[in-house]
């Protein structure tokens, strides 16, 4: 696991990464400590996207709350329709308990970090980094879009990286 908690050896290590396998989106997850993180990039490299959870929902007909609702219902709708399929048993296993809050108002809201940590022990790392992914590609297509007419090359998905190995 990707354990150290100075946020400078953090940023070498994306940067580092993003050198060798040259990403067409970068996203870097903006809420609590990451917010420093996600501006250093944002202002490193030109594929970096900042996703927020809390965040305003970009589909107007969503029925989620916020962004990380709606990446959560995006994922759902990426595996219901046989457009992802999940080998990762980390993965799989911290999708199986996170957990849907409907709101009075009809909205949704996804279970909040600290109490998926009070409960499980651990914080969803791989399913966020799993939504965030999701949710860049398809809130963010215009940037892939972007890429793919400039180099007349699609996008690339590397499905077996792991974001936390040293």
């Amino acid at each position: 696991k990707w354990s150290d908690a100075d946020t400078d050896v953090t940023i070498g290590k994306i940067l580092n990464l993003n050198s060798i396998y040259k990403p067409d989106i970068l996203v870097v997850d903006g809420d609590g400590v990451g917010y420093s993180i996600a501006v250093s990039l944002k202002n490193s490299l030109d594929n970096v996207v900042i996703f927020r959870g809390a965040g305003k929902v970009r589909n107007p007909q969503s029925s989620a709350k916020n962004a990380r609702a709606e990446g959560y219902l995006l994922v759902k709708e990426f595996i219901q329709n046989g457009w992802l399929k999940l080998t990762d048993t980390e993965c799989i296993r911290q999708l199986e308990y996170i957990k849907i809050d409907y709101q009075r108002s009809g909205h949704i809201l996804i279970e909040s970090k600290d109490d998926i940590r009070k409960e499980q022990g651990e914080s969803p790392d791989f399913a966020d980094s799993l939504m965030m992914g999701i949710y860049a590609i398809v809130v963010h297509a215009q940037l892939l879009t972007k890429k793919n007419s400039e180099t007349k090359l699609m996008g690339k998905i590397n499905s077996d990286f792991d974001p936390f190995e040293d």
